[in-house]
C-alpha cells in the first residue's frame, strides 16, 4: 500500500513578517502510551513559537494527534513500518513522502522522536538537505543501527548520561547533548485523592504503586514479592499497579492469586490523571531493570512522594539516594523489602525524601530548562 500524506492544517498560522525555522517533529506512533510521547507534548507545547514553526508527522491518525492539533500545530501521516518488516518498495514510498513534505512545507530541520523513524526521516533528509537532530531515549545499545542512524543523524538528544553512553565515539561529545527530560513543577501537586482512594476502596490503607507500562522490564513482579514479605508485619499494606492491561498483566494476576495476595493488589488500568493517581500513593515503586530516564520518577516526585527504585542506567543521576529518594540494587529483592520497610517505619523519613525530592525537580528537570536548551540544539544545525 502506498504512503498516505495528508494535511490537517487546522488553526495553524505563519506571521509574514516574522522569518521562523519551520520543524518537523517525526513520531512513531499515534497513541498517548509513554513517556516519550508526553515529552513530546511538553516540548511542543513550550516551544517558542516566536522562533520556530512546528508540524508533526504520524504513521496513522489517533488520539495524540488530535491532541497535537489542539496546540494549533498542523499534522501530516505518512506510513513508516516496523523496520522489523522493511521491505525496499515501502521503504522507498515512506521516504519519498517524507521527501514531498520536507519540501513543500519548506521544511528547515527534522526532529525526531524514535529510532524508526530516524531511519526513515534520516533517508529523506539526506535527500533533501535538510538537517536532523534524534532524540534518543533508550539506554540499551543496538550497535549496528546505533552508528547507522548516528550517521544520518547531525545532532543527537540523549535524555541522560546514561543513554548518551549509547555513542562511544570519536566526536561524541560534540555531537551528542544530554537534556533531562523535563516537566512543569506547577502543574504537579497534590490533589483530593479521596474520590480516588474510595474507588479502589483504599481509604485506610498504606499504599505503594508502580506507575507505566505492564512489561516484565518494569519489574512489578518484585513489588509483588516484596509486598508478600511485607504483608504480615503490615496487614494495610495495598499495592496498586497502574497501567494499561497487556498479555503480561495475566501472569502478574496469576501470581497474585498463587500468592494469595487477591484483596492486596489492584489492577487499575490506565489512569488519565496522574497527579491524582500520585495523590493516593504513600510510596512509589521503581523496580525496572532499565531506564533511559524514568518519567514517572520526576512526575512522584513533584507531587511530593518518595521513591524506591532500583538503580539502573539513568535512575542514580534522578535521585540522590538517601536523599530523594532510596536506592537499590537491581533486582535486589532483600533491599526492595528492606527501603519499602524503612519507609513505613518512619514518617520523618518519608516527608524528608518528598521534600527533597519537590525541590530537586524545580533546579533540574523544569520543562522550560529542557525546551530552552532543545532550541539551542536547533541553532547549531545547519539551515
Amino acid at each position: 500500500m502506498p504512503a498516505k500524506e495528508v494535511n490537517r492544517d487546522r488553526g495553524f498560522c505563519m506571521p509574514g513578517n516574522v522569518v521562523k525555522k519551520n520543524v518537523l517533529f517525526i513520531e512513531n506512533t499515534s497513541d498517548l502510551i509513554g513517556g516519550g510521547q508526553q515529552s513530546l507534548l511538553n516540548l511542543l507545547r513550550f516551544l517558542d513559537r516566536d522562533r520556530f514553526s512546528p508540524m508533526v508527522v504520524f504513521p496513522c491518525d489517533g488520539p495524540f494527534a488530535e491532541r497535537i492539533l489542539t496546540l494549533g500545530i498542523p499534522v501530516f501521516f505518512s506510513d513508516m513500518n516496523t523496520l522489523k518488516t522493511l521491505n525496499v518498495l515501502r521503504l522507498a514510498q515512506s521516504v519519498r513522502s517524507l521527501i514531498r513534505i520536507l519540501r513543500s512545507r519548506k521544511i528547515d530541520l527534522v526532529h525526531t522522536n524514535a529510532s524508526r523513524t530516524t531511519w526513515y526521516a534520516g533517508l529523506a533528509c539526506r535527500m533533501a538537505g535538510v538537517s536532523l537532530v534524534w532524540h534518543v531515549r533508550i539506554a540499551m545499545r543496538e550497535s549496528f543501527y546505533d552508528a547507522l542512524l548516528y550517521l544520518l543523524s547531525d545532532r543527537v538528544i540523549a535524555i541522560s548520561n546514561a543513554v548518551a553512553r549509547r555513542f562511544p565515539y570519536p566526536n561524541s561529545r560534540k555531537k551528542v547533548s544530554v537534556i533531562y527530560n523535563g516537566i512543569d513543577p506547577d502543574e504537579f501537586h497534590l490533589v483530593d485523592a479521596s474520590p480516588f482512594r474510595r474507588r479502589f476502596k483504599l481509604d485506610d490503607k498504606f499504599v505503594i504503586g508502580v506507575v507505566g507500562q505492564i512489561h516484565p522490564l518494569k519489574g512489578q513482579v518484585y513489588v509483588i514479592r516484596a509486598l508478600k514479605q511485607l504483608s504480615a508485619s503490615f496487614p494495610h499494606l495495598h499495592c496498586l499497579i497502574v497501567g494499561s492491561p497487556t498479555a503480561y498483566q495475566r501472569e502478574l494476576e496469576r501470581m497474585v492469586t498463587d500468592l494469595g495476595l487477591e484483596t492486596s493488589v489492584t489492577f487499575t488500568g490506565w489512569q488519565q490523571d496522574v497527579r491524582e493517581v500520585m495523590s493516593a500513593l504513600d510510596i512509589l515503586a521503581v523496580p525496572s531493570h532499565t531506564e533511559g530516564f524514568g518519567r514517572v520518577l520526576i512526575e512522584a516526585m513533584a507531587c511530593e512522594r518518595p521513591v524506591v527504585a532500583f538503580a539502573v542506567d539513568a535512575v542514580p543521576e534522578i535521585i540522590e539516594s538517601g536523599e530523594s529518594g532510596l536506592l537499590v540494587p537491581k533486582g535486589d529483592l532483600a533491599g526492595l523489602v528492606t527501603a519499602i520497610r524503612a519507609l513505613i517505619e518512619n514518617r520523618d523519613l518519608r516527608q524528608r525524601i518528598a521534600r527533597n525530592g519537590k525541590e530537586r525537580v524545580r533546579r533540574l528537570f523544569d520543562i522550560r530548562e529542557n525546551v530552552r536548551r532543545t532550541q539551542q540544539v536547533y541553532d547549531l544545525c545547519k539551515v
